[in-house]
């Protein structure tokens, strides 16, 4: 069941990072595959060595835990290049995202936290269920929070927006990924309710 939740870790991780990518990359420097491989391959390889290290101590034989780090760290590492490659050669090194900008920082956020919620359990033994979502809050919230800063900072000195303007900008894309990260515990709780009372 690791190397599915992994996989899938990888590939939402790195959408999220795409997204993001096109929303900072301003013109005239149109590279959103290039910088989010640059942000995403050692990020990614980083969390996966970390995953196949917890792996060994927790037992588990070196040689599987090579071919687990193998596997999950070639095939989204591939999709990113890959989407490197289709940015350069058919969106002319973009997309950069001009206008919308909140629909897609919504899109991002909901993705990292999923990828977030997937990895925290596997990098963090003894996390699982509702303490697992509760600690992958705590891992996301903050990174949401700063990701939305840069974002506001990036309306204000590069878009023209006043303060008032992009704090209620900032509001508006902490919301959506905050109350999921929020109610992902409450729901696991129920949820567990519902299997003990059924």
């Amino acid at each position: 069941m690791r190397l599915p939740r992994l996989l899938l870790a990888g590939l939402l991780l790195f959408t999220a990072v795409f997204l993001l990518s096109a929303l900072f990359t301003q013109p005239p420097s149109r590279s959103v595959g290039a910088t989010s491989v640059a942000v995403f391959v050692p990020l990614w390889y980083s969390l996966v060595a970390l995953h196949a290290g917890l792996g060994i101590t927790s037992g588990f034989r070196g040689a599987d835990e090579v071919a687990v780090f193998g596997a999950t760290f070639s095939l989204p590492v591939t999709v990113s290049l890959v989407m490197w490659w289709v940015s350069e050669s058919k969106w002319e090194g973009g997309p950069v995202v001009m206008t919308g900008r909140t629909p897609v920082m919504l899109t991002s956020g909901l993705l990292l936290w999923a990828a977030v919620a997937l990895l925290v359990p596997l990098l963090a033994p003894g996390t699982a269920g509702r303490a697992g979502s509760w600690a992958s809050s705590a891992a996301f919230l903050p990174l949401w929070t700063l990701v939305c800063g840069a974002n506001a900072l990036l309306g204000v000195f590069v878009a023209g927006y006043t303060w008032r303007e992009e704090l209620v900008i900032m509001v508006a894309n902490l919301s959506l990924p905050t109350v999921a990260a929020l109610l992902a515990p409450w729901a696991i709780s129920l949820r567990q309710l519902r299997k003990i009372a059924g």
